[in-house]
């Protein structure tokens, strides 16, 4: 509290009054600002995991099973030339 003498005991009660009113204002924008750190944070972590399955299906996931799916189209064709053979025969 303020150190200075007050001149009466409702001059001392108004500025005790205006601190705590003061500390309690201060304390609402605190909780409000905590409140929207949070709710940052959170969608932080939400985007945090579809990144990382992003991520992994885009370098492992899908790079395998294009792989895949070009030594079926191979095959395919190969069996197709195959077929094509024998009915000529």
């Amino acid at each position: 509290m303020c150190r200075r003498p007050f001149r009466n005991d409702s001059e001392r009660q108004s500025f005790k009054n205006r601190l705590e009113t003061l500390v309690k204002t201060t304390k609402n924008t605190e909780d409000e600002n905590l409140q929207g750190l949070q709710e940052d944070l959170d969608n932080a972590r939400a985007a945090s995991t579809s990144y990382d399955t992003w991520v992994r299906l885009s370098q492992t996931d899908v790079p395998d099973l294009e792989k895949e799916e070009e030594q079926h189209d191979s095959q395919r064709d190969q069996l197709l030339a195959n077929m094509e053979n024998h009915d000529k025969v």
